[in-house]
């Protein structure tokens, strides 16, 4: 497909010199449509929960915050006022996975999420405020990744256009009206076993997913293009990276995607987020914890019916 990650070819990180990538970035919810905001000040409410203090940054240099071209994309794409995206200071150290789950545990008991409309609630009688934290893997960092796509025949490799098919709806509510769409959910088609399982539960995969299903009023894209630049920015903004001392790259960010999902046997976990969330596969929330710079990002969307 033609190349639209830029200078860099397929590769997504590279020329990192220091941990703090992302630099001083804050936050905002998406649904501020671009404003301003002054700076990264700590609010009056923000104060020790448990183990942990927290922050809320309100300065935002997310692209998809700052560049209007973007922003215009995520509301084409049905995203609008659903989708919740910001990001924390803590003041106290993590140094293992489990000690980022229990950090991510007291901001949710903290009600700082209250302000994008989220809220924990229980789906059992023990449900002791706990809500699962499931890692994802961030092991795929090259956009190399997505090159299968015009290997397998979704999208043309001279042109990047989007093959289409008949429409076809999925139990879900998913509409599988292109050969893309085919690769990413329709589980019956041999065109599914493209990417693996364990590929399918890389975030980078998981970004594009989420831009191509997008929300109910999405205006589906033609061409690729916009969909792999989309992925890039939200990766680079997202997770922080760093050179090793032989010089390789690694991700130093961990991933979390909580529990807010029901399955056929019941409820995912004890507890789960709702509010502006909900169990609709077209819904999402993670968590990306950057222990270097003490940053926790939210990124959530919570698919609402065009008829509603």
């Amino acid at each position: 497909m033609p190349d639209s990650s830029g200078s860099d070819g397929g590769i997504l990180i590279e020329d990192v010199t220091d941990a703090a990538t992302n630099g001083n970035e804050g936050l905002k919810s998406f649904a501020s449509q671009l404003q301003q905001l002054d700076g990264n000040e700590a609010h009056p409410e923000d104060a020790k929960t448990g183990d942990f203090t927290f922050h809320y940054l309100e300065k935002s240099n997310f692209r998809v915050n700052t560049d209007r071209g973007l922003h215009m994309l995520f509301m084409k794409w049905g995203f609008g006022e659903g989708m919740c995206l910001g990001r924390f200071r803590f003041e106290q150290p993590v140094e293992t996975k489990d000690d980022a789950k229990r950090m991510l545990q007291s901001l949710l008991r903290s009600g700082h999420l209250a302000r994008f409309g989220v809220s924990t609630v229980k789906y059992k009688e023990d449900f002791q405020g706990q809500v699962e934290m499931d890692p994802i893997s961030t092991e795929e960092t090259s956009m190399d990744l997505f090159n299968r796509l015009d290997e397998c025949g979704a999208v043309s490799e001279k042109t990047g256009h989007i093959r289409g098919r008949l429409d076809e709806y999925l139990d879900n509510g998913i509409i599988v009206n292109s050969i893309l769409r085919e690769v990413l959910f329709m589980e019956e088609s041999e065109l599914f076993d493209v990417y693996t399982k364990d590929e399918r539960m890389e975030f980078l995969f998981r970004i594009f997913k989420h831009v191509v299903i997008g929300g109910a009023t999405n205006q589906y894209e033609d061409m690729i293009d916009d969909y792999l630049k989309t992925v890039k920015v939200l990766y680079r903004d997202f997770l922080n990276v760093r050179k090793r001392e032989d010089g390789e790259v690694e991700v130093v960010s961990w991933v979390f995607e909580a529990g807010h999902k029901r399955t056929e046997n019941g409820p995912s976990s004890a507890g789960h987020l709702s509010g502006v969330l909900n169990d609709h596969p077209m819904s999402f929330s993670y968590f990306i914890v950057d222990k270097l710079q003490r940053y926790v990002t939210f990124w959530g969307f919570g698919y609402k019916s065009a008829w509603n």
